[in-house]
């Protein structure tokens, strides 16, 4: 039986705990109000509509699991979190163990794949796709919002035998993906319009295809996307992007976007890894994207000033 730990509980990393329910994975956490939960419950709580269902699990906090132990770590951590995130995956991950870094944006799957290859080269790092809804509701309790799958796939190369058996211990919607990256930025595309955008206007996601007014941001937000994507060669896998970010809207319509639910609480955003992540990337490829930069600066604007 394979040995699971997930580093990070919050929404995404509770939901990957319940899906890998069978092999009672292994969960680590900085703050010790996690281990008070996963106690007081008997677990972490993932609700189902009226339903409360219960995942039994290991849990330490960071630097207390046993090194060198672990066939798959998966991080779950804010983009911005990342690199200590790594470091912990790579103290506890066996030589020969794999590595999934699941978040929104681009940056932390690269740094993870540098950090290891430094450290520990046989190990293999993947990319993480999430399309479920999944929100927070406090410390060792999420609730599901709405069904989707998880995607993964190391960056540009096939997957191996290691990272085809994640299947066998996960449940739900699994794929195994030749490529992460076309997955991974159909999701930056849709993040760069939702995320920001609700956050703004401090409003559920149907704001962006309700409004008129927003949805021509949102067009022009995927036109620069575009750009940037054509000129790095990646293809995407759905031709009409716009429609793509047009049907996730509807479908999430009454959903609070995960970097509105941030600044409600007063916690930093991922926008620095989200449009953030478009404007460094289309500099440093000589393309204009002015919008995604004017919302990068107002994102980080209201974050400040929530501060003061």
């Amino acid at each position: 039986m394979a040995s699971i730990a997930i580093i990070g509980i919050g929404a995404v990393g509770s939901l990957l705990a319940y899906m890998a329910r069978r092999v009672k994975p292994t969960v680590i956490y900085r703050s010790r109000i996690y281990g008070e939960a996963i106690r007081c419950f008997g677990g972490l709580v993932v609700q189902f509509g009226d339903e409360d269902r219960v995942v039994e699990v290991d849990h330490y906090m960071v630097g207390d699991a046993p090194e060198n132990y672990y066939d798959y770590v998966f991080i779950a951590v804010k983009a911005y979190d990342t690199r200590g995130a790594v470091d912990e995956a790579l103290r506890i991950v066996r030589d020969n163990g794999v590595i999934v870094v699941v978040q929104n944006g681009v940056g932390g799957l690269e740094l993870a794949e540098k950090m290891a290859a430094s450290r520990k080269p046989r190990v293999g790092v993947a990319g993480g796709v999430l399309t479920y809804g999944v929100t927070r509701i406090r410390a060792g309790i999420v609730a599901v919002t709405g069904l989707g799958k998880l995607i993964i796939g190391y960056r540009r190369r096939k997957p191996d035998e290691r990272l085809m058996r994640v299947k066998e211990f996960l449940e739900g919607s699994v794929r195994v993906v030749e490529d992460i990256e076309p997955y991974r930025w159909l999701k930056l595309v849709v993040n760069a319009v939702i995320n920001p955008l609700t956050t703004l206007l401090n409003a559920p996601n149907r704001v962006v295809v309700e409004v008129d007014s927003i949805w021509r941001i949102a067009e022009m937000i995927v036109g620069e996307a575009l750009a940037l994507i054509d000129k790095l060669g990646i293809k995407l896998p759905v031709d009409d992007v716009l429609g793509y970010v047009k049907r996730v809207a509807e479908a999430t319509g009454n959903n609070i976007s995960s970097m509105l639910q941030d600044v409600r609480a007063g916690r930093r955003t991922e926008i620095d890894f989200i449009n953030g992540a478009i404007v460094r990337l289309a500099r440093e490829n000589d393309i204009d994207a002015p919008v995604n930069s004017l919302l990068t600066l107002l994102v980080k604007g209201l974050e400040e000033w929530r501060r003061i």
